[in-house]
């Protein structure tokens, strides 16, 4: 019997605070580290900066020898092999998932730095957990703030609905500044 995958989604209302460093991170994380199959969905349309990342990465790897003998050493040492990176829009987002469920522990969608964006918060909506990252800024936080408010009453109104909690955490926080 397969079982539902957790689907977790990196997102808030403003571009540029971290949801792809973190999607990847993660996505690694739980991945390489801890064993479990990770699938990460990359619905920052039209960048697609993960995708992206994972093309520069394997065009750098194509061209250095030493980095080559790193990657043959670690899938010889019984290494995961990588997680998979899949583009979609945003409204396509819960197709993709259901084609992904069973063969996956975690989905983690990385979506565009706006809910204006079509299919965002239907999108939202059908997750797990929605994490968002913030920064050190008003109007990031303004957004923020607003956009965890909606989807707060959201779950409030919809009890129904997949979406378990909403998260908010300090991304890019220097310690040095007070």
């Amino acid at each position: 019997m397969n079982k539902r995958p957790i689907l977790v989604a990196f997102s808030n209302q403003k571009g540029g605070v971290g949801k792809s460093t973190v999607t990847a991170v993660l996505a690694s994380y739980f991945n390489y580290v801890k064993g479990l199959k990770v699938a990460v969905v990359d619905c920052d349309y039209p960048q697609f900066s993960l995708e992206k990342l994972r093309g520069r990465d394997l065009k750098n790897l194509e061209k250095s020898e030493y980095h080559q003998r790193l990657f043959c050493r670690q899938f010889e040492d019984g290494s995961r092999k990588a997680y998979p990176i899949v583009t979609s829009t945003p409204e396509a987002a819960a197709e993709i998932s259901g084609k992904l469920e069973g063969d996956y522990d975690l989905i983690f969608f990385d979506l565009p730095g706006t809910v204006n964006s079509r299919g965002v918060f239907e999108s939202v909506m059908n997750m797990d957990f929605i994490f968002t990252p913030i920064v050190k800024d008003r109007m990031v936080m303004q957004s923020s703030l607003s956009f965890v408010s909606t989807v707060q009453d959201f779950i409030g109104q919809h009890p129904e609905a997949p979406l378990k909690d909403i998260r908010l955490f300090w991304n890019r926080m220097d310690s040095r500044t007070s």
